[in-house]
């Protein structure tokens, strides 16, 4: 696994911080948008805000990176993405989308619909290029609203 919360970065040059996880984001996705679905039957809204910034890198190249970027997977080891019906959120507010240059992090939410039940969160930063590995980052256990 790639261990970039220490320091590490990605094969792209960036460092992904997991700045904070809510267990049930339903109720600030509501505030934001009284348009947006709640969950699922038997399912949470687990919303996680990220800090990512490029570390200087021979090329120096800016990264494009949104919240498709990223999926999560649990102890039953199912993916869970933020696009596909089952398992998206709506309008996330802060949704993470941007370029990222060295010097300047951007920071933004993702957001997945996840069991209720299930623990053990591992994200996953995949940017589609399929000659480049994913990269791994456990997630905390998370908070839940007004902890």
């Amino acid at each position: 696994m790639g261990d970039v919360l220490r320091g590490e970065r990605t094969w792209n040059g960036l460092r992904i911080e997991v700045v904070d996880v809510v267990r049930n984001g339903w109720p600030l996705l509501k505030a934001h948008n009284q348009y947006n679905d709640p969950p699922l039957p038997g399912k949470r809204m687990l919303l996680i805000t990220l800090e990512v910034q490029k570390i200087e890198t021979a090329d120096n190249k800016p990264v494009s990176i949104d919240e498709s970027d990223f999926k999560v997977v649990g102890e039953r080891q199912e993916v869970y993405n933020t696009y596909s019906e089952e398992t998206r959120c709506g309008v996330v507010p802060d949704a993470l989308d941007g370029v990222v240059i060295a010097g300047r992090p951007i920071r933004g939410d993702i957001c997945v619909q996840v069991p209720e039940q299930e623990r053990d969160f591992v994200l996953i930063y995949d940017s589609g290029d399929s000659k480049q590995p994913a990269v791994y980052i456990p997630l905390p256990e998370g908070r839940e609203i007004g902890e």
